[in-house]
Parts: structure tokens; sequence; C-alpha cells
């Protein structure tokens, strides 16, 4: 602040002297009045000349800071206007004071049909304009980003979901906030999400599908497990038992050849006596299941 108010005396000060140079340069003494009167006259003039050039170069320095401000709005209008991007500004009620072409042509109308109206105007549904209302209540307490989504109404009738991004600056013309806000259509990420959100659904019940069959399956195989244990439990019984009518069958098919042996013994003991003899062949004829009586 001092060094601006330093060069602004010192350019005032270069004014001066140039502007007291051509004075002299310029003036002329009349030499019809008093010499005092004269020297006052001529003081006078030259004050004013002074001062005149002194406001003809200020005014020059402010025709040249003029232009060079206009020639950085127009640059900024441009750049305002044909950002890819829709860009407005709200009051504190959400009243749009500007609006760029990329945010005209996202609500379908002329900028200056845009101006001074209401954007709840356009806002679907009374939800939406609750919350693009405490969108702009935040941004009144807050001095941050604020976003939110709030889905519009175009002229031609589209529904647009936006996303709003916003930041609020003091208007110290007006007295009220002026809310600098970017509106970014999301259709397509909206869709994009519905297409996802519509795959998982597919995909979680495909998922829980699965899952039952694998169950099921599982409980099948649990099933077949017991009855393979209670099978082999059945078959292991089984095998005890033959196992055991076996050793049994051995054990009498010893004792009938120990029996048998010793009736054969027993014949060839007394085979040799023609008595026996004919008792055998009588006991063979006879076709009876026991020996006759010596």
């Amino acid at each position: 602040m001092g060094n601006s108010k330093k060069k602004h005396l010192s350019v005032a000060s270069v004014l001066r002297n140039q502007a007291e140079k051509r004075i002299q340069a310029e003036a002329g003494r009349p030499h019809d009045l008093p010499e005092a009167r004269v020297e006052d006259l001529l003081r006078l003039v030259h004050e004013l000349k002074v001062h005149q050039i002194e406001l003809e170069m200020q005014n020059a320095e402010l025709c040249s800071a003029r232009d060079e401000l206009e020639l950085a709005r127009d640059k900024y209008a441009e750049l305002y206007d044909f950002a890819p991007v829709a860009y407005f500004t709200f009051d504190s009620r959400g009243v749009i004071r500007e609006v760029n072409f990329v945010g005209a042509q996202l609500l379908g109308m002329e900028k200056r049909l845009l101006l001074n109206r209401p954007f709840v105007s356009f806002i679907v549904d009374p939800v939406g304009k609750d919350v693009f209302l405490n969108h702009l209540s935040r941004l009144a307490k807050k001095q941050s980003v604020q976003r939110c989504e709030v889905s519009f109404r175009s002229n031609n009738g589209r529904v647009i979901p936006g996303q709003f991004q916003s930041i609020a600056v003091h208007d110290f013309e007006h007295d009220d906030e002026a809310i600098f806000t970017s509106i970014a259509d999301i259709t397509v990420y909206k869709q994009l999400e519905a297409v996802m959100r519509k795959e998982y659904e597919v995909l979680e019940l495909t998922v829980d599908e699965r899952t039952e069959e694998l169950i099921k399956a599982n409980e099948r195989l649990s099933h077949e497990i017991e009855d393979r244990k209670v099978t082999a439990d059945s078959l292991r019984e089984a095998l005890a038992i033959i196992k055991q009518l076996k050793e049994q069958l051995r054990a009498e098919n010893l004792y009938l050849r120990e029996e048998i042996d010793q009736i054969y013994s027993h014949f060839n003991f007394v085979g040799d006596s023609k008595a026996m003899a004919l008792q055998q062949n009588l006991w063979v004829d006879s076709g009876s299941g026991s020996l006759p009586t010596v």
C-alpha cells in the first residue's frame, strides 16, 4: 500500500515537471499590465496549464489502463464463455446472475433469457429443490467448495442429472454473496452406474444360485458319504461274519477229517478177517447210514 502511494506521488511529480516545461516553452509575457499583476496572472495561468496538462496525462494513463482492463475482460469473457464446462453465477437465493455459453446450451436457452431467473425453476422435483437450497445455505456458512447432485430439466424437456461444485465470494457491489458454480452433465456416469448396478445384481443373483447349488451338492455328498460309511460298516460286519464262518467251517472240516481218518483206520484194522469183510459188504449193500453191529 505504501509503495503504491509513493509510486503514485513520484509519477505525479514527473508529470508536473513535464507540464511546467511545456508551460515555460509556450508562455508569453503581456506588456500592458503592472509588473506585480502580470506576475500573478502568469503564475495563475501557469498553475492552470500545469493542472490541465496533469489532468490530460492522468486521463491518458486512465484510458490506457481502461483499455488494458477491457482487453483483459474480453479475454476473461472469452475464456468464461467458451470454457468446456457450464459456469453459472448465482446470488444467495440461487438467481442466475451470469452464465456462459455451455451453461446456456445445457439449459437449452439463450443467455439473456436465463439472467435473473431462479435456478430452482429448472429443478425436476421438490427433493432436488431442497438439495439445491441446502447447497446454497451451506455455502453462506462455509467459505469452502461445496458439492451436490441435482437433476434439472432443460428447455427441450430433457432431464439432466448434474453435479454442482460451488464456492461463495462476497460481492461488495451488491452487498450479497456471489456463488460461482460449475455444473457437469453426469448422464453418462449415471448410465454406467445403472449398468454396473444391474450387472452387480445379476452377479449377486448368480452367486446366490451357485452357492445354493453348491450347498445342495454338498448335502448330497454328505449323504452319500454317510451311506458309504454305513455300507462299509455293513461290509466289514459281513466280512467278519464270513471270516468267522470260514474259521468255523475249517474247524468242522478238520474235525470231520479226523473222524473219517479214525473210521478208515478202524476199517483197516479189522478188514483182514472174513467175517468183517462180509459184514462190510452187507453194510454197503443195505445202504444203511450206520455201521452194522459186530
